[in-house]
């Protein structure tokens, strides 16, 4: 559907599934499982601007592939997880975790990642998590590294206005 501003609104877990699917080629290339819950009830939650947040998903998810891919991690599965909740009496109540099982980020790069050229990764541009927080801002939301642990992963939380 339209929204008054001509802003493409699609469901939120329409969204991150089509994402999913869209890296799931590159995943399965290098062994990485991806995985989405659904929680039934924000089956009908709606996001305006569905391609700015495509766009986010598309580049955590892509990073956490290639991080896992980089390390060459071949001692356990890579696995990606996306999940999806709703917490009331908060101002941006919809999150949204990506959580990988790669290699990290040292709690020096947390803010340092979204600079504009900044990137921990050889061949990185440095643009990919700029960009997501740039697209998320429109939004209403926000994104950070919520958690990251050296060779244990990290989860990025996104968090969404309910427009509803």
């Amino acid at each position: 559907t339209q929204d008054t501003a001509g802003i493409k609104e699609v469901g939120i877990i329409d969204c991150i599934r089509d994402v999913l699917k869209a890296v799931d080629i590159l995943a399965k290339q290098y062994k990485i499982y991806l995985d989405l819950n659904e929680p039934e009830g924000l089956a009908n939650m709606k996001v305006s601007n569905g391609p700015f947040l495509e766009q986010i998903l598309f580049n955590i998810l892509l990073n956490g592939i290639q991080q896992i891919e980089i390390e060459n991690l071949e001692r356990w599965t890579g696995r990606i997880d996306a999940r999806l909740s709703y917490e009331n009496n908060q101002e941006l109540p919809i999150k949204i975790r990506i959580k990988d099982n790669g290699p990290g980020i040292h709690k020096e790069y947390f803010e340092r990642i979204f600079d504009i050229l900044f990137s921990t990764k050889p061949d990185g541009t440095g643009l990919g998590l700029h960009l997501c927080r740039d697209m998320i801002q429109p939004l209403g939301g926000r994104i950070d590294v919520e958690e990251s642990v050296i060779f244990g992963g990290t989860t990025f939380l996104i968090e969404l206005p309910d427009k509803g």
